[in-house]
């Protein structure tokens, strides 16, 4: 018989951003669902998020994991997304980011991961978008999953 097992995953919420976002944005602070469409699924007590700021409900080791999907409309470009982490409800850093570009009227997505471990309640998360042309848009959608970020406990600190 084993013994010891852990309880494993006990938590995990995908969030999307339902409106498209032109230009950059740090954090992207509003437009922010829970996924409900579709089959979908929330494992525990719901995250939180107020104003682009997540707060998950437990301590533990996190995994999070955010993706987005850029279309750039105007001549070739770039754009970064990037996961931000505070652990003093204060001061901010960039945990995680990726690149992507296109050619005008191009699309590109980008994923990114992080693992954190939450000893407190002011370990927060936020996602941001840097846009090398102020016209091109990372989108959204109340539907499907283009743009988000998901949150998975792993287990215990």
């Amino acid at each position: 018989a084993v013994t010891g097992a852990g309880q494993g995953i006990t938590t995990a919420s995908i969030w999307r951003i339902t409106a498209t976002v032109t230009g950059s944005a740090e954090p992207i602070a509003s437009n922010w669902e829970e996924v409900d469409t579709y089959g979908f699924g929330i494992l525990g007590t719901s995250i939180t998020e107020t104003s682009g700021v997540f707060t998950v409900p437990s301590l533990g080791y996190w995994c999070v994991q955010a993706f987005g999907l850029a279309e750039f409309s105007t001549a070739e470009a770039y754009a970064y997304i990037f996961l931000q982490e505070t652990t003093n409800d204060s001061t901010w850093y960039t945990c995680s980011m990726n690149f992507c570009s296109a050619h005008t009227g191009g699309f590109d997505s980008v994923y990114i991961t992080h693992i954190a471990d939450v000893t407190s309640a002011d370990h927060k998360f936020r996602l941001g978008v840097t846009q090398e042309n102020a016209s091109n848009t990372l989108l959204g959608s109340s539907t499907d999953n283009r743009t988000g970020i998901m949150f998975t406990r792993l287990g215990d600190t």
